[in-house]
This record gives structure tokens, sequence and C-alpha cells, in this order.
């Protein structure tokens, strides 16, 4: 469910762009989520926060490998121009 989050965090704001950042983000998010569940009756989980932290960490290497492909793919266009 976060790794979406873990993808679009860093390509929308410039100082997201560092795993710390991104999984505490998603920390803060997802405890505030089960801290609520308490309260309306449903059951907290600390499964469920951890699992959302690692889709939010997942989401963020996903990111981190189309930046890598992206860049060498940009480099190769631009080896190919000079020639």
């Amino acid at each position: 469910m976060f790794a979406p989050l873990g993808f679009s965090l860093p390509l929308a704001f410039t100082k997201m762009r560092k795993l710390h950042i991104v999984a505490f983000l998603a920390f803060l998010l997802s405890f505030s989520l089960e801290f609520f569940q308490y309260f309306i009756g449903r059951s907290a989980d600390i499964d469920d926060l951890l699992a959302n932290v690692a889709g939010a960490a997942g989401g963020y290497c996903i990111y981190l490998l189309c930046k890598y492909f992206l860049k060498k793919r940009k480099m190769k266009e631009e080896l190919n121009e000079l020639h």
C-alpha cells in the first residue's frame, strides 16, 4: 500500500530524495493510521506498521532503479549524438 508513496515522494519533492526521510514519513503516516484505528474499534497491529514502512522503502528502491536506468539511457543517447 505504501510503495507508491515511496516512489512518488522523491519524484515530487527534491528534499525527500533520501531513504531515511521517506521511511520516516511512511512510519509517521502508518503510525497515525494505526493509532486512530485503535479509537474506532479496529485492531492496531505492529505488523501493518512494519509492512507499510517496508513497502515505502521498496517504492523508494524502484525510484532509484528508474533514476539509474533513465540516467544511463540519457548518457547513451548523448554519446550517440556525438558520433
